[in-house]
């Protein structure tokens, strides 16, 4: 007997699909970065990449062990040109509020569906969002108190 049922299945396979969006945005946001010489910015948007394949293969771990199927859809496009730094910043934080909600619907599923291991899992994505919205407003805060200077920002840019 699978302990994941076909409903909180499908929802993270959708769940999949997002996080693995999520690392292309991040990828496209640095690479418009890197051809702006904003080295700092493009490799804290790398390490962002990075992490949402990471997320993404939590899922895809958490669905093997509970006796479910992973299904990989098409990510789709995303933008590589934006047009100034403070629109990258923005598109960073409204997609981070984007999949709070979408991890918030998960775990209301798993609570409806009383499907415990799920709920316990999800609580370190709960934990992870606070940290990603977090993260991403404090890139607009300091990029607003540095004048909104790229240059200058971009310098003082570093992520452990």
């Amino acid at each position: 007997m699978a302990l994941i049922s076909k409903e909180m299945n499908d929802a993270m396979n959708a769940q999949i699909t997002e996080e693995l969006k999520s690392g292309y945005v991040y990828l496209g946001i640095s690479l418009w970065a890197e051809e702006r010489s904003m080295h700092n910015y493009a490799a804290w948007m790398r390490k962002q990449f990075k992490e949402e394949y990471e997320h993404a293969e939590r899922f895809m771990k958490y669905i093997i062990a509970t006796g479910g199927h992973v299904e990989l859809k098409a990510i789709g496009e995303v933008p590589t040109v934006y047009p100034n730094t403070e629109a990258t910043i923005k598109v960073t934080i409204e997609h981070e509020e984007f999949i709070t909600k979408k991890i918030r619907g998960l775990l209301e599923l798993a609570h409806e569906k009383k499907e415990y291991e799920a709920i316990n899992m999800l609580q370190w994505f709960v934990n992870e969002q606070i940290e990603e919205e977090s993260q991403s407003n404090e890139l607009m805060a300091t990029y607003e108190l540095q004048g909104k200077k790229d240059g200058l920002w971009d310098h003082h840019l570093h992520r452990e």
